[in-house]
């Protein structure tokens, strides 16, 4: 593929298409894509009869390409066909892509969580050999170095982030023996959380708050209160191991995560309170099923106060609680998308200067060194 001794100059554009079934669980998504190719026709290339190309023709030299964190390969095509600018015989191809790709995502901030879903694809030949380019500028229009066609995406619980919804970048890279040219295309998106809100928050701020309703029963009734206490607890048990099926194994909590456990803790604490207040103003005995019941007990009146008071406090503590974290929730949802969106205003244009090409993503923990030149 050489021209005098020079690299073969293939430019490029890239079409995403569609990209759906984004799954944070098994952490993937599909893409479907759309290359535009050109370069210049070699010598040793026979022109085909135009009136017998139906659209097989296939060069002898075509650029190669090896998708990184590809998953499946579910659709190919490409089709080749001579085009003449200004005297000069290009080869133009386009090849049509649907592929599956692995997306590791940071999920401390789930559900106001942002995503890189990233796409990425190395030029086989070495920098030797071919380069890659965008277009020239006065074709910028029909062939941008990269687009995206919103319209057909399908982001189930996201939505693409408007001040940058992606970033791209062509760049050579040293590999483990030779140079290599290399694509990212990072469509950006943010996670919409009002589904986990009003399917997750609110179930778990109905059913801690029930635990409440148990000061209604008479302190001295334990059995009864725990009846309810206990069930509750169970319940919220249940529902977190249901919400275990919105997201994959991690080790460690996130945002929601917090919210859940805050509920499970409030109502366990209630349970205690139930248990532990009647001890403060009575003996054990005078609950004691070895003995009739009392008509009368000494200091009822003593421990319904103490219970009131315990009813009040852990009332303030709850409400406290669900002020601070929906205070939380809000900023930590508004400083997660400011923070994602100036650190894609970074990348943009310069990924490669984070670029991992032995993993093919750019890395995730050297924020900082994304700098403008």
């Amino acid at each position: 593929p050489h021209t005098d001794g020079k690299p073969k100059e293939v430019m490029i554009s890239v079409l995403v298409r569609r990209l759906f079934d984004v799954d944070t669980v098994n952490q993937h998504f599909q893409a479907r894509m759309h290359l535009s190719l050109r370069w210049k026709k070699p010598d040793f290339e026979d022109t085909p009869d135009p009136e017998c190309d139906d659209g097989d023709w296939v060069p002898i030299w075509t650029p190669k390409f090896r998708i990184l964190s590809l998953v499946a390969e579910t659709h190919r095509e490409e089709m080749y066909h001579i085009l003449e600018i200004d005297g000069v015989e290009y080869i133009s191809g386009d090849i049509l892509l649907i592929v599956t790709l692995s997306e590791p995502m940071e999920l401390q901030n789930f559900p106001v969580d942002c995503q890189n879903l990233s796409i990425n694809f190395q030029l086989v030949s070495p920098t030797s050999k071919a380069i890659l380019v965008p277009f020239p500028e006065e074709e910028s229009d029909k062939f941008p170095p990269c687009d995206v066609h919103e319209p057909e995406f399908l982001l189930a619980d996201f939505k693409l982030i408007r001040e940058i919804p992606f970033s791209f970048d062509i760049f050579p890279m040293m590999g483990r023996k030779e140079e290599r040219y290399y694509v990212r295309v990072a469509v950006k998106v943010r996670r919409v959380s009002t589904f986990y809100v009003m399917n997750v928050a609110v179930i778990m701020l109905v059913l801690a708050s029930f635990a409440l309703f148990t000061f209604c029963i008479h302190p001295g009734m334990v059995a009864e209160r725990w009846s309810v206490d206990f069930s509750l607890i169970l319940t919220i048990v249940a529902f977190k191991l249901y919400l275990e099926t919105f997201l994959p194994h991690l080790n460690y909590f996130t945002m929601l995560d917090f919210y859940v456990y805050g509920g499970f803790i409030f109502v366990s604490a209630c349970t205690a309170a139930h248990s532990l207040v009647p001890m403060f103003y009575h003996d054990p005995t005078a609950y004691s099923p070895l003995t009739r019941p009392p008509e009368e007990i000494e200091g009822e009146e003593a421990l319904i106060y103490g219970d009131r008071a315990a009813a009040y406090c852990l009332t303030s503590i709850w409400i406290t609680w669900n002020l601070f974290y929906a205070t939380l929730f809000l900023a930590r949802k508004q400083r997660t998308r400011n923070e994602f969106v100036k650190a894609a205003l970074l990348e943009k244009g310069q990924a490669h200067l984070l670029f991992d090409p032995h993993h093919g993503h750019v890395l995730k923990d050297s924020k900082s060194r994304l700098t403008i030149t």
